[in-house]
């Protein structure tokens, strides 16, 4: 998003917005373990709409899990040992960069399911 702040109400709209990310994803999981159970593994996954908006479900969940350990990185932890402090400044800056860049990827094939969603729709309303 394009939001420009500086201090506290940057890390505050960093906040609202990370929450907001995290809801979603936990909600669209829950909305892919729940047609799972429904439809039925076989039935479920036969669909090339279900397919994606899987592919897309674990890609959201990725960038999740990057974006945590990049900001892990970024204040100088290491993400796999509770406790530790052993990342240098430019290791950290070029790792939380990296996965980052890595989480913006994965957020335009995001968009994505906004488009499929908006599709179906259109071409339910012109039934």
């Amino acid at each position: 998003l394009g939001v420009d702040s500086v201090g506290e109400d940057c890390r505050n709209q960093e906040y609202l917005l990370s929450s907001l990310d995290t809801f979603f994803v936990v909600i669209y999981l829950s909305e892919l373990v729940l047609k799972n159970y429904t439809f039925g593994i076989r039935r479920f996954w036969s669909t090339r709409v279900n397919q994606f908006d899987a592919l897309l479900i674990l890609l959201s969940l990725c960038a999740l899990i990057l974006t945590s350990v990049a900001d892990s990185v970024a204040s100088g932890c290491d993400p796999t040992v509770p406790g530790s402090s052993t990342a240098t400044m430019s290791n950290s800056t070029h790792a939380n960069h990296s996965l980052n860049r890595i989480a913006s990827l994965v957020g335009v094939f995001r968009v994505l399911r906004v488009f499929r969603v908006a599709s179906v729709l259109v071409n339910h309303v012109t039934r």
